[in-house]
């Protein structure tokens, strides 16, 4: 027989933290942002990139979700 604590930490837990990846990385269409972009996708997280202009590779993964806008100017 499993415990609460068992079956909360066995099944439960690794189930909320699959819903839960999810990375928002501003300035994804190149340098940093874009490496990291590229990083986190192929780790299976759903990213939500916001760019200026979006980038065709980053576009090519179904778990990318583009945001065109420029923040310095809201």
């Amino acid at each position: 027989i499993l415990s609460l604590n068992k079956v909360f930490y066995k099944i439960i837990f690794p189930l909320i933290m699959n819903l839960m990846k999810t990375a928002i990385i501003t300035g994804c269409s190149s340098g940093i942002g874009f490496e990291l972009s590229k990083r986190f996708l192929n780790r299976n997280f759903k990213v939500i990139g916001i760019a200026r202009s979006s980038s065709e590779e980053l576009t090519k993964f179904p778990n990318f979700i583009p945001i065109e806008l420029d923040l310095s100017n809201p």
